[in-house]
């Protein structure tokens, strides 16, 4: 039996979103932000997430300047968002479909967070790795990043994302002893992931502040290149404070409650909110970070518009 049940010993199917050990009456209103200000803000806030994501990747991918690996590796973290929000919008169709707004969930739900997870945290570890990178040492990255390289990285986190999470699905489905040595691997790979993270965002921000005065100093193409380098990563150094205040928060919290033998579902559509806001985010601030990139936007929609409704010669 699950916490909830335990707790709950549910009468009514409803009573599986809710949160137990509280009063009741607190409890229903909890149940009532979430089905009626939670489910459809954050509906609207995928929907948003998913078209943004989707003129960000179609902008990069279709600009043959944009190629290059540090905004390669944006789009591939986009897609991840892009996914997210579809899967949101799919998943929150079938709990409207619900009588109850509380559809009964499988180890699939559980199969395909983990895939987000993975996708994500592996995703924005190559970024902040890269970024590290590109800013300690700016002329090997010159000359050994290459956008062949970038594409195999991206391939390899994306087959691992889809990979760890199913193996834990398959272990779980045939009931295997070793599904708990697998589940705290896989779950130990998310925490060194984080640290990850952590570690190559601070240490991009000492050695930013090391070289600042080698960039300044820096002339020619090189200086240009290292100028474009460092603006792109004062931009991603937004995205990953983002995704310290949105998407790990809503990670964590349902983890410590795990933990604490405490019950998270009646959290999931609040924790599901932040990882949307944080997808939703990553595309504001790559349109509002990276010049290059509205001016491609704005190419690509002048062209549309020119072509739909051609000038009229005088």
């Amino acid at each position: 039996m699950t916490v909830n049940e335990k707790m709950n010993s549910s009468q009514y199917p409803y009573e599986a979103c809710l949160i137990p050990a509280l009063d009741e009456k607190l409890q229903h209103q909890i149940r009532d932000i979430s089905n009626y200000v939670v489910l459809p803000l954050d509906m609207i806030m995928a929907a948003t997430s998913l078209i943004l994501n989707t003129v960000i990747c179609m902008t990069v991918i279709g600009t043959r300047s944009l190629r290059h690996p540090s905004l390669l590796l944006l789009c591939s973290l986009a897609v991840t968002d892009l996914l997210w929000a579809l899967a949101t919008l799919i998943y929150y169709t079938f709990v409207l479909r619900n009588p109850y707004m509380c559809p009964e969930n499988g180890e699939e739900v559980v199969l395909v967070g983990n895939f987000f997870f993975l996708a994500t945290l592996s995703n924005l570890t190559t970024i902040s790795r890269d970024r590290y990178l590109a800013i300690s040492k700016p002329l090997w990255y010159r000359a050994y990043s290459s956008t062949s390289r970038v594409v195999k990285v991206i391939i390899f986190n994306w087959l691992l994302s889809a990979l760890m999470p199913v193996l834990l699905y398959w272990f779980k489905l045939k009931n295997m002893s070793l599904v708990i040595y697998f589940e705290g691997a896989f779950y130990l790979l998310l925490t060194v992931l984080v640290l990850a993270i952590v570690y190559n965002y601070v240490g991009s921000l000492l050695v930013s502040r090391r070289y600042a005065r080698n960039i300044q100093m820096s002339i020619g193409q090189i200086g240009t290149v290292v100028n474009r380098e460092k603006k792109i990563t004062r931009m991603i150094s937004v995205i990953i404070l983002c995704f310290f205040f949105s998407f790990l928060p809503g990670f964590l919290t349902p983890l410590l409650l795990i933990a604490l033998e405490m019950p998270s579902e009646g959290l999931a559509r609040f924790s599901g909110l932040l990882f949307t806001l944080n997808g939703l985010l990553n595309p504001l601030i790559n349109f509002a970070g990276n010049k290059d990139i509205r001016r491609a936007i704005r190419v690509k929609f002048m062209c549309r518009r020119q072509r739909v409704h051609p000038p009229t010669q005088g």
